[in-house]
């Protein structure tokens, strides 16, 4: 099924200890959507290589959201690559 083939998905903690970042990026990817995955940690540059050996397209974004500096940036990215946003998920776990 590809429910969501044309659209943007923003999901941030996708390195956090649960998985719940990267289950959702995952899951989304999988219905079709286009992917940015953010989060603090160099880790996301992993999360991102083993979403596009899956077949998903993909914008890693390293950033911190406790500055706002970053979290403007990581929009314009997102906008800047993709032209638009449809689906925004923060995690903070």
């Amino acid at each position: 099924m590809m429910r969501l083939k044309g659209k943007v998905a923003l999901i941030t903690g996708v390195a956090g200890s649960r998985g719940i970042g990267y289950a959702s990026a995952k899951r989304l990817g999988e219905e079709g959507a286009s992917l940015a995955i953010a989060d603090v940690s160099d880790e996301v540059y992993d999360r991102a290589k083993e979403l596009e050996s899956l077949g998903y397209k993909v914008v890693p974004l390293k950033l911190d959201l406790r500055k706002l500096k970053d979290a403007a940036e990581m929009v314009d990215n997102v906008l800047e690559k993709y032209g638009g946003l449809t689906y925004w998920q923060i995690l903070r776990v």
